[in-house]
Order: C-alpha cells, then structure tokens, then sequence
C-alpha cells in the first residue's frame, strides 16, 4: 500500500497553502508584501474609540474575570471527547492535530493594543456561524483570547461599534488592522504555523484590512432560554420593577436606537470602487435585509446579533452596521425613511402616555417570543418604550454633533486603499434622523 511519509505530508501542506494564497491574490486579495508601519487611520480610529469608552463608561464598573464566581449564564464545558482510536499510519502527520477553541474557560484580554503573534498564539478556530471569516484565537499559558474577522463591511460596522460606544452600550473592543501591516503578516505567519489546515491565513490574506476584537464571554439570543431570559428581565411580576430588570430594558433600549439611528433594517445599496475614477459606483438597487429586532422595518430579525454578557445579562452590540440612504443617491427612499422615524417616535409616545403598547414595539416582543419563548407582557413593553424615550428626550440637543461624527469619518476616509464599507456612512443622515426623532418628541 502507498504510503505519504512525514516529509512528503508537509511538502504537501505546504504547496496546498501556496496554492490557495495563490487563488486568493488572482481573486482580488491583497498582494503579498513585505510589512510596513500601521496606517494613521488605525491609529485614528483606535484612539476614537478608546476616548468614546472612556468618557461613557460607568464610574461604578466594576471589572470582574474571576472565573470562580458563579456567572449568570454559564457556559458548559466541552463534553468528554471519546478515546482517539489508533491512526491506520504509524505516525502522526501535522493534519491529524486539530486546535478546538474553549468557550467554557476563555476570556477576554486585558488589552489588545500590542499582542506578540507569533511567539504566543496556540491556535485559531474558525466560527461556526456567519457568512464572514470569523475566527477565535487562543494562546499559550493564558485563557485570554481574541477574534479577527474579515469584514466586508468594515467602515459601516466601526462607525457604528463607535455610535454604540457613544450611546453607552457595550461593545467589544476593537480595532483596524491594514493587511501589509507588519503586524498583520506577523499574526498571519502565526495563524499559518498554528493552523495545520492554513483555513485562517487563506481566507484572511484575501483581506484589504482585518478588524480585531477582544473576546467577549456572552451567549446570542438564539442560544438562550427562556428561564435564562426569565433572570435577565425579571418574572412577570417583577418586570421592569428591580434594577436590574430596569438596566437591561434600558440597554434594549440604546439597542433599538442605535439600529435606527443606523437604519440597521435595513436597506443595503451596492457600490463597487473605481480605482482609476477614484469613486464608487453604484451597481444595484436598495434592498431590504433584516437584522435583530422588527422594530421600524418590517423583518424577520437576526437573534445572533444580540448578546447578553454571561457574567450579569448585560446587553452586549455586536456586529453593528450602518445603511445610509444619501439624497444625492436615494431621496425618496431616504425621506421615506425618515417619515418611519417620525412615525415610530409619536406613536411610542401616545401609546405610553395612554399606557398602552406601540404597534412597533408589539413587533419586537412578539419576536422575542418566537426566538426563545420569553413574553415579557405589555409591561415589560411599556417599561421598554418608556426607556426608549427617555433616551431621546434626556440627552442634550448636540448630543450627536455633526463636527464629532465627521472627525469619524475622516478617520475612516483616511486609509488607502478606501476601507470597504466607507459609502454607507453618511453624516447628515444620521444627523436628520436624530433631529427628526426630537422634533417628534417635541423636544
């Protein structure tokens, strides 16, 4: 019988790993090049966003990695793999070595600022889920982890991670990487060496830019169960009563606003960039996609989008995006838009008044009640709208300040080539969307 020996099953890893860094460059990836220094953006946009959770994160925080203290939502370790059989060659090859990422123990590093790829990272596993290469990566000698994804929308989902922050949300720390970053090729090498399969550094050297994450230890609304819901919230009796149960209406709340703010319903336009032109092009119509809660759009929603921290059933945001409709592109559909908003804001304050709930937030709950069978009544509704408008009508007038906003911009206008993503961000419409929702309040 033929047989591969070591050294042939390395060669053979290693001209399979050529091969598709060879695919990935002729499909459009990033050109292999020695690394150089950061881009300013990176830079730029790291330290937006490390100002914007400084200046709203609460002075009683209290940050708490003790593993030992029994969390809220708890997550069950791997189960007991079965014996490994003996292999029908009489070696191990480095393919049979498979690295499995440990969500039980994992948690979140202290910081990601400067990270030693390649002498520390003992593997990286891919996510099971989303259509985007998302992948965990865990070190030795330390349960810290990480995640790096490839995003194709990489501008529309920091701006808004940065409207989050400003908002007061949670949100995981991130920040830009440039593929030909000496950084970057570092982290590849390592994924390279770690990963046997070269599944990480494949899809990720495709990448212009790649974001950074800290890892969050929190479980999806579509991996959650009703009694978990029942201690986030509180039991029919006392929802909306406790402070906790207030807390966590009130980061739902920050949630529904920050998606329209960000018209996160949402409709997506197609663009691609002309290089010579120095322009985007658009190449297709607006069309409808849906994400998280049904509150302004009429959607299926996405439960894998909203989080709850395992710790205390913090309402995390994660994978946030923004869709703007320019009135230079869209002007119809963007006023149309903005009358939703209108009308979103004065039926959700009638309806409180009367004590009654809005037909918009009856969506969300009975959303919530399709993904996990958690109905937190009308009064959790009416706790739910009344969180909502005190979001718009206690904030300050330039709250959202079209000068901030465009300093954002700027940082993400600043890479070459343009970030992916950048022609869905669109100061004024964010900026129109939240005056009309105080206009409408009549603040």
């Amino acid at each position: 019988m033929y047989r591969l020996t070591p050294e042939m099953n390395e060669t053979k890893r290693r001209i399979l790993l050529q091969t598709a860094e060879y695919f990935a460059e002729q499909e459009g990836g990033a050109p292999h090049v020695e690394g150089g220094e950061e881009f300013p953006g990176s830079k730029a946009c790291w330290d937006i966003f490390t100002s914007l959770r400084k200046a709203n994160e609460p002075e009683n925080k209290e940050e708490n990695q003790d593993q030992s203290i029994r969390e809220m939502l708890p997550c069950k370790p791997k189960a007991a793999q079965p014996v490994e059989q003996p292999s029908r060659f009489k070696w191990k090859t480095s393919l049979d070595e498979k690295f499995e990422f440990d969500f039980a123990t994992s948690s979140p590093c202290d910081s990601i600022e400067r990270i030693p790829w390649e002498s520390s990272v003992k593997g990286v596993e891919r996510s099971s889920s989303g259509s985007e290469g998302v992948f965990f990566v865990g070190f030795h000698g330390t349960p810290e982890a990480v995640v790096v994804k490839g995003s194709r929308n990489i501008a529309a989902e920091t701006f808004a991670g940065l409207l989050a922050v400003k908002l007061g949300l949670e949100t995981p720390v991130f920040r830009i990487i440039s593929i030909n970053a000496r950084e970057a090729q570092s982290m590849l090498r390592a994924f390279r060496d770690s990963d046997p399969l070269g599944l990480a550094h494949t899809v990720l050297s495709k990448q212009g830019f790649l974001l950074l994450k800290n890892f969050v230890r929190g479980v999806d609304l579509s991996n959650i169960k009703e009694k978990d819901l029942q201690n986030i919230f509180g039991k029919i009796q006392d929802i909306g009563v406790s402070a906790q149960g207030q807390a966590r209406f009130r980061e739902l709340a920050k949630l529904l606003l920050l998606d329209v703010l960000c018209n996160n319903g949402h409709v997506c336009v197609d663009f691609v960039y002309d290089l010579i032109h120095m322009k985007y092009n658009r190449i297709g119509n607006a069309t409808q996609h849906s994400d998280r809660f049904p509150l302004i759009w009429d959607n299926r929603g996405n439960p894998g989008n909203i989080m709850f921290a395992r710790s205390d059933g913090q309402i995390i945001a994660i994978d946030n995006a923004i869709c703007s409709l320019s009135e230079e592109n869209f002007p119809e559909q963007r006023q149309e838009y903005l009358d939703k908003v209108e009308k979103l804001i004065q039926f959700t304050k009638r309806h409180t008044d009367e004590g009654t709930e809005s037909p918009q937030f009856h969506r969300v709950r009975d959303k919530m009640i399709e993904y996990c069978n958690y109905d937190y009544t009308e009064q959790g509704s009416l706790a739910l709208q009344r969180a909502f408008l005190d979001e718009v009508f206690s904030c300050e007038e330039n709250f959202l300040q079209e000068d901030q906003l465009a300093e954002w911009h700027s940082a993400l206008s600043s890479f070459d080539p343009p970030l992916v993503g950048l022609h869905n961000v669109n100061i004024s419409f964010v900026v129109d969307i939240w005056q009309t929702m105080r206009q409408s309040a009549g603040v």
